[in-house]
C-alpha cells in the first residue's frame, strides 16, 4: 500500500526534531571552547550531524519507492550523499545570526537536507525507471508551494530532471508537441543550470510523488492518496481566481494577488 505524503512527512519531521535537539546539544558544547575556537567547533560538527539524518531520509525514501512500485523488482536507486562542503557553507552562514537565530538558521537546512534525501531520491528513481513526479504539498502550505503543487489537477509532472511535461488527458502521455510539452518548472527554464533543489526552500514540507507513465496524475494520486489530489484540485481553482483577478499571466503577479486573496480566495 502507498504511503501517504502526510506519512512521509511525519517520519521526516521526527527525523527534523531529532536533528535540531542534536544541534542545541552541540551549540551547548561549543560553548565550553575559547571564542576563537567556538564557530570552527560548529561548522565543523555540522555536517557530521546533518549527514546521516539526510542519509535515513534517502534510504526510507527508497523503501517508500519499493512499497508505491512492487512491479518494480530491482533494488531503488538512493541518492548520492550531501556534499560536506555544502553544509560547511550553510554552517557559516548561519553563524552570521547571533544565538537563537543561528540555531534556528541551522535547523532550517538540517530540515531542507532531510526532506531533500527524500525527495532526491524519488528523483533519482524517477529518472532512473522513466517515470514521472508530481509535486505534494502539506495542507498550509506557502502559495509558491501550493502553486507548484496545484499543477497535478491540470494534467502536469515533472520528468526526472525538472522538465515540467503537459500530458494530454487523452492518452496519458506528453503532448508530441514541444510548445505544449516542454514548459517551464516553477521560475527554473528548461535551460535552467540550478538544482531542481532550489526550487524548495528552508521548512519547506513538500514531497515528491513518483506517478507512472501512462496514467493521468490526478487520477494516480486519486487513487493513491485522494486527500493531496482534492487539495490539489482546490488549489488550481485559486491559482485559476488569483491569475483572473491578476489580469496577468506572470508567477509574480498571480502569487502576489493569492497572498493578498487569502481566506477570501475560496
Amino acid at each position: 500500500m502507498a504511503i501517504s505524503a502526510a506519512e512521509r512527512r511525519f517520519i521526516l519531521d521526527n527525523l527534523t526534531r531529532l536533528a535540531e535537539a542534536d544541534i542545541r546539544n552541540l551549540w551547548r558544547v561549543a560553548q565550553f571552547q575559547s571564542d576563537e575556537d567556538f564557530a570552527a567547533y560548529v561548522i565543523d560538527a555540522f555536517p557530521e550531524i546533518v549527514g546521516p539524518y539526510y542519509e535515513l531520509a534517502a534510504q526510507a525514501s527508497a523503501t517508500f519507492f519499493e512499497e508505491d512500485f512492487p512491479e518494480i523488482t530491482a533494488p531503488a536507486v538512493v541518492a548520492l550523499p550531501i556534499a560536506r562542503e555544502k553544509l560547511l557553507n550553510s554552517a557559516r552562514w548561519a553563524l552570521g545570526g547571533d544565538g537563537e537565530q543561528a540555531i534556528s538558521r541551522m535547523a532550517g537546512t538540517a530540515q531542507r537536507a532531510i526532506y531533500d534525501g527524500d525527495r532526491n531520491t524519488t528523483l533519482s528513481n524517477v529518472e532512473e525507471r522513466g517515470l514521472r513526479w508530481v509535486r505534494v504539498a502539506r495542507p498550509n502550505a506557502c502559495a509558491f508551494c501550493r502553486l507548484l503543487a496545484s499543477r497535478a489537477a491540470n494534467g502536469e509532472t515533472y520528468s526526472g530532471s525538472g522538465v515540467r511535461l503537459k500530458i494530454n488527458p487523452e492518452t496519458g502521455q506528453p503532448y508530441e508537441d514541444g510548445r505544449l510539452a516542454t514548459v517551464v518548472y516553477g521560475r527554473r527554464r528548461t535551460n535552467s543550470k540550478r538544482d531542481i533543489e532550489t526550487e524548495y526552500h528552508d521548512f519547506c514540507q513538500c514531497t515528491a510523488r513518483a506517478v507512472p507513465v501512462d496514467v493521468d496524475p490526478l487520477s494516480y494520486l486519486y487513487e493513491v492518496e485522494p486527500d493531496s489530489a482534492f487539495a490539489a484540485e482546490q488549489w488550481n481553482a485559486e491559482y485559476e481566481k488569483a491569475r483572473k483577478e491578476a489580469n496577468s499571466g506572470d508567477t509574480k503577479k498571480i502569487l502576489n494577488k493569492w497572498r493578498q486573496l487569502g481566506d477570501d480566495i475560496a
